[in-house]
């Protein structure tokens, strides 16, 4: 039997699946630099064997908004990682997940991206700062698309 979580959500433990820090050969210092990048944060939540565990797949990237011409840096960053939790019994998971777990798992990827970039000429330091609740709202009209999309009709086999 489990020790029972020190706070309401417990992040029991996390892997890093992907690290990629990637950089353009292609940029020149003899020409203006744009520093005009997106971030895409993903994320997924998944119930384990128990109904109050959960693992959370949790990507981020980092990629220019480039045009033609256009000097960058930086060619990308992703950071893959799954985040393993555990809700404290009479709670409802659903009011700590996936907010403040997708909160935990941002700061632990900044955390690991961090000493990287800090030693490298990109315009990051950190990974910049995102409205997390803007991605879960993005990510919840998404699957509230995906429901409603009509199925499409089975083909009839021949002997039908």
């Amino acid at each position: 039997m489990k020790p029972a979580p020190i706070s309401p959500l417990q992040l029991d433990f996390w892997s890093l699946e992907k690290l990629v820090f990637r950089k353009n050969p292609a940029y020149s210092h003899d020409v203006e630099e744009n520093q005009d990048y997106e971030i895409l944060v993903d994320f997924d939540v998944r119930l384990l064997g128990e109904e109050n565990e959960f693992v959370i797949p949790f990507i981020v990237e980092v990629r220019p908004v480039t045009t033609r011409g256009d000097n960058h840096k930086l060619e990308e960053i992703v950071v893959e990682l799954n985040g393993f939790f555990r809700v404290a019994a009479g709670i409802n998971p659903w009011d700590l997940i996936p907010g403040n777990a997708l909160a935990m798992l941002y700061g632990l990827a900044r955390g690991l991206v961090q000493p990287a970039l800090s030693n490298a000429l990109t315009p990051f330091a950190v990974l910049p700062v995102v409205n997390l609740q803007e991605v879960i709202t993005k990510k919840a009209e998404e699957i509230t698309r995906r429901s409603k999309r009509p199925k499409r009709p089975r083909a009839k086999k021949d002997d039908e």
